[in-house]
């Protein structure tokens, strides 16, 4: 092939497209504006709208709504308390059009995973000492929390005073084909039975005496030639109001002259 004829087919493309460039410039500015219009439309019809769906972008999963925001709860009471109560409940991320159901379980294997984290030994709580109101929530078709499970604390007082019990609960299996959120998965229950005092005596109509310390004191010998008393009193005030019914601002409690003074 001669050259020139080579170098003219080989220069006809930049021709055209200088001379595209040079009617473009030349062409009015409402013309431009309709041809950037048209590139636009263009752009946007040839983009994939997959960002633009309703779709969440995370999976549908079940968890138990009391471990959303903490895997462990603790659970202490006072040495008296015979019987106790918690709740739980299953929970989706966003509803679903039929029925779910989620079985609960006491997991004792967990029991090791949660020690380590807590750098502790405590043992699993003794099956004899809790029980499910129901094995399985329902999650009904439309919402997002299943009906509450209720975990049944009892016979507390045979539990060694002051020493700690862990009770994991697990989501063991879902219907559906749904998958569970790992993290929310399991609560862990730490129960405790504590010798400290949480309660207070009603005092209203009632009393308390202090033995005397003197010699000679019908109550000496009780309290072994004592000199010094020293108690600490636990104090829930349920009315303020005095003899007249009349509000008072300022209330106190003090002890004077070996008995319990309240004012």
């Amino acid at each position: 092939m001669p050259y020139n004829l080579l170098n003219n087919i080989l220069l006809k493309p930049k021709i055209v497209m200088k001379t595209k460039d040079i009617l473009l410039t030349l062409a009015p500015k409402s013309a431009r504006c309709a041809t950037l219009i048209a590139a636009i439309l263009l752009t946007a019809t040839g983009c994939d709208n997959t960002d633009y769906t309703d779709r969440s972008p995370v999976d549908n999963l079940v968890y138990i709504d009391a471990a959303s925001q903490n895997d462990m709860a603790t659970y202490s009471f006072n040495g008296t308390v015979e019987s106790g109560q918690q709740q739980l409940a299953a929970q989706l991320i966003r509803p679903v059009e039929q029925d779910i159901t989620v079985d609960f379980r006491a997991d004792a294997s967990l029991v090791t995973d949660y020690n380590a984290r807590l750098g502790t030994d405590y043992a699993m709580l003794d099956a004899r000492h809790y029980s499910f109101s129901a094995s399985q929530a329902v999650i009904r078709q439309g919402r997002i929390v299943s009906d509450p499970v209720t975990l049944d604390f009892k016979d507390l007082t045979a539990l060694e005073m002051d020493h700690t019990y862990l009770l994991p609960v697990t989501i063991a299996q879902v219907s559906g084909g749904l998958g569970t959120l790992d993290g929310s998965r399991t609560l862990c229950y730490v129960v405790r039975r504590s010798s400290a005092i949480t309660t207070a005596a009603s005092l209203k109509n009632n009393y308390f005496e202090v033995p005397g310390f003197d010699q000679g004191s019908p109550t000496a010998t009780v309290v072994n030639n004592l000199k010094q008393l020293t108690y600490e009193a636990i104090i829930r005030v349920n009315n303020f109001r005095d003899a007249n019914n009349r509000l008072r601002e300022i209330s106190t409690s003090w002890v004077l002259n070996k008995n319990a003074c309240y004012a």
